[in-house]
């Protein structure tokens, strides 16, 4: 096997093609040739630029392919996908290597045959564990062919929506937990999961191009398939009912029920914006409008289970060198619960994705010195953030790594905050429920004594 090894100018990535990764013969003695030595890590492969000028390909090299243009996409925050000749042998081997997987919709739509699956249109969407990289490289390595799967993992890690989970993690999690095996051997979710991720898909993904009316003043968009006619069908293989009329209005307040329902901080960073993800957020605002301006500078700092007594301590030392700190305690069982399922959090799950880092205390924070945010960079990336200095807590995190670390500890998330006045309520409602008016008074009250002793000094 002939290597052309050479030194690339401002790229030190392989030339290699999907089209160069296509055939199956992989004869023994080519995966042992010598030829391979230097090329089996991926390091070799960032200092020099490998051209393979003999067919075929081995699976080694494939698979160390793979897994260099999927380290590059993960950077990018895209989503990972391969092709094969077998979707559903894939994903089995995928199971049987200990890669929770989930195929998650119209996985009747996957090809029965080598047949099908070599003319397959679109592509299979798969949930996976976010530390699937090495198995799935080294499966789909074996069978290259052409039926497309697409990838999306738990936090992302291994196939994400613009550097943003697809769906919640804490929703995914439980959907690979309590995942159920398909006839045809490969995983599908369970059957109080499927309605739910295809609505949740629909309402906030597809939205306008799911073709379904909004239900509002908004037009309803063109699609690819008539994506309510597959939802009824669905509804009916599960003996689920379907909000009536069928709309994208009616499917959220559907989600709301199912306690499904993409939350305002989600939303408003939420990559794929439209009219109808804008009127979301819109309606969600204004039904907080009439007591926002009560209490316009408080920050909501939510504190995780890998802050340590001394860690959350220094916490609230700095927090109290900020701001004016209105209120704060634990976060009882019920609390917790709420703000995992209602609260973004950045990113709820641990570094694997399959343990969640739960939220443990509250502090409320009024900031008497808000600053506007000037830097254009911060406000094209993050237009949601009306305050500048509700960004310290970047700073914050990222003290409380170096304090950790000095300890010989590891604080991988620490604290989670609102971002403007919107999401505080929105964080205040999930934390006090129907209390909420109550307290945005106490706070409103607080703030006013405050401001007066400030101006009595």
């Amino acid at each position: 096997m002939a290597l052309d090894c050479r030194f690339a100018r401002g790229s030190f990535a392989p030339t290699l093609h999907d089209d160069d990764l296509t055939s199956t013969n992989q004869p023994a003695a080519l995966l042992e040739s010598d030829d391979l030595a230097g090329v089996r890590s991926p390091r070799v492969w960032s200092i020099a630029q490998v051209r393979l000028m003999a067919l075929p390909i081995p699976a080694p090299i494939r698979a160390m392919y793979y897994r260099y243009r999927w380290r590059k996409r993960r950077k990018e925050g895209r989503s990972i996908r391969i092709r094969v000749t077998d979707p559903a042998e894939f994903l089995r081997q995928l199971e049987v290597a200990g890669v929770r997987s989930a195929v998650m919709r119209w996985w009747e739509e996957v090809p029965t045959t080598l047949e099908e699956a070599a003319v397959m249109p679109g592509d299979v969407d798969v949930l996976v564990d976010d530390a699937a990289a090495d198995a799935a490289a080294r499966i789909a390595s074996r069978m290259p062919g052409h039926a497309a799967l697409e990838f999306r993992s738990v936090k992302g890690r291994f196939g994400a929506l613009a550097s943003m989970p697809y769906y919640p993690p804490t929703f995914t999690e439980g959907v690979l937990a309590a995942r159920v095996a398909h006839p045809r051997g490969f995983m599908i979710p369970a059957p109080h999961h499927r309605l739910p991720l295809v609505l949740f898909h629909l309402c906030y993904q597809k939205a306008e191009r799911s073709g379904i009316p909004t239900g509002t003043e908004l037009p309803t968009g063109k699609a690819k398939r008539d994506y309510g006619a597959k939802l009824r069908a669905l509804a009916a293989e599960e003996g689920a009912s379907l909000p009536e009329p069928l709309t994208l209005a009616s499917i959220h307040e559907e989600l709301i029920r199912l306690d499904w329902d993409m939350q305002l901080d989600a939303l408003e960073r939420w990559p794929l914006q439209s009219p109808w993800i804008a009127r979301l957020v819109r309606d969600a605002r204004e039904r907080y409008e009439p007591i926002a301006a009560k209490i316009p500078e408080v920050l909501v700092f939510i504190l995780r289970d890998d802050l340590t007594d001394d860690l959350r301590a220094r916490v609230r030392k700095q927090l109290d060198a900020w701001f004016d700190i209105l209120d704060e305690g634990p976060l009882d069982a019920a609390q917790r619960h709420r703000c995992l399922r209602h609260l973004r959090g950045g990113n709820w799950m641990g570094d694997l994705g399959t343990k969640a880092v739960e939220p443990t205390h509250f502090i409320v924070c009024n900031d008497p010195t808000p600053a506007p945010v000037t830097d254009p960079v911060v406000r094209k990336k993050q237009p949601h953030v009306t305050n500048a200095r509700a960004r310290l807590k970047r700073v914050l995190r990222d003290d409380l790594r170096e304090a950790a670390a000095a300890a010989g500890g590891r604080c991988r998330h620490g604290l989670h905050s609102s971002d403007n006045r919107y999401e505080t309520l929105h964080f205040l409602e999930v934390i006090f429920g129907d209390d909420l008016e109550a307290n945005v008074a106490r706070y409103a009250e607080q703030i006013v004594r405050l401001d007066g002793d400030r101006s009595a000094d």
